[in-house]
């Protein structure tokens, strides 16, 4: 039986550190990968439940955090609840503090 990961990005660089991650560790032993990321992820085989592309914010800017506030609720609320349906045996965060120490 595969064992189920959990893995979270939010944004392009750190998508594709994990994606290298993901290849690498299923070269060794095969898991099923799910989570937050983007094409990258997905193209390294991780089923995509949110993509991050529409919560990513390169600076802080209040007005562009503001505009954004619905989906990055949206898209903690959508990981939380696949995180209690899967209860995937590790969870991987990559980078993306304010998101991603919340989801922990």
């Amino acid at each position: 039986m595969n064992k189920k990961v959990a893995i979270v990005t939010g944004e392009l660089s750190g998508e594709a550190h994990a994606a290298h991650l993901v290849r690498a560790v299923n070269a060794l032993s095969p898991m099923r990968f799910s989570g937050m990321g983007g094409q990258a992820l997905s193209d390294a085989g991780v089923e995509i439940i949110q993509d991050y592309r529409d919560i990513s914010i390169t600076g802080m800017s209040i007005p562009l955090l503001l505009s954004k506030a619905g989906h990055i609720r949206l898209a903690f609320r959508t990981l939380r609840g696949h995180l209690s349906t899967t209860r995937p045996d590790l969870l991987i965060l990559v980078d993306f503090p304010g998101f991603n120490l919340r989801l922990a």
